[in-house]
């Protein structure tokens, strides 16, 4: 009977478990395709909907960003002077750690000018934390990024 009643203990975890790893392989599915698409179309309100507001990004050496806000702020001012296409994202390590996940990708985005001026290639690899936040539309939200340039 101890024998049976452990087996289906060990069969619900492991439908548990498979099911939540998979509610979260969608949820961060839907993450990257959102911000892809909120990125192309200059959506500030789709990219806000996925940054706790505590979030901190590194973007680059000198430029550190603290807080939804000054985030945001940045971000206006970068998708009001250029259109953003992600062109490339290979994620190179991901994992789940409960309540957190952390992912380092490599990425390119191709910037247009909406003035004059030529695009332009932006390569690096990013290291992204993120946290489970119920606000977010898949029920995660970026809270640290740090961009190494290529």
């Amino acid at each position: 009977m101890k024998q049976k009643i452990c087996v289906l203990i060990f069969v619900l975890f492991t439908i548990t478990t498979a099911s939540s790893q998979e509610k979260d392989t969608e949820a961060f599915n839907k993450l990257r395709a959102d911000l892809a698409q909120a990125f192309v179309a200059g959506d500030v309100q789709m990219i806000t909907a996925y940054h706790h507001p505590n979030v901190v990004k590194a973007l680059a050496f000198d430029r550190l960003l603290i807080g939804r806000d000054a985030n945001i702020s940045e971000l206006k001012g970068t998708l009001q002077s250029y259109s953003m296409k992600f062109k490339e994202h290979k994620i190179e390590s991901f994992e789940i750690h409960g309540e957190t996940a952390t992912e380092i990708s490599t990425f390119t985005i191709e910037g247009t000018p909406k003035g004059d001026g030529k695009p332009f290639i932006f390569k690096g690899r990013s290291l992204v934390l993120y946290i489970r936040y119920k606000e977010s539309p898949s029920g995660w939200a970026l809270i640290r990024e740090m961009i190494q340039a290529e």
